[in-house]
């Protein structure tokens, strides 16, 4: 299954350029959540959902 998040990344980075696994780590976490929106044709990824209260 292939990962909006991460593709879309990709396509931005300059040739040669690696996305940390740590990113790819956190990208297929946020997806696997469904902590994300799509948008005028870009996935925008969230790290809580948009209406929960702020931990601070």
């Amino acid at each position: 299954m292939s990962n909006k998040l991460i593709s879309e990344l990709q396509s931005t980075l300059p040739k040669g350029m690696v996305i940390p696994r740590e990113i790819e780590l956190l990208y297929e976490w946020i997806e696997a959540n469904n902590l994300y929106t799509d948008s005028e044709g870009v996935r925008i990824g969230f790290l809580c959902l948009e209406n929960s209260p702020t931990p601070y």
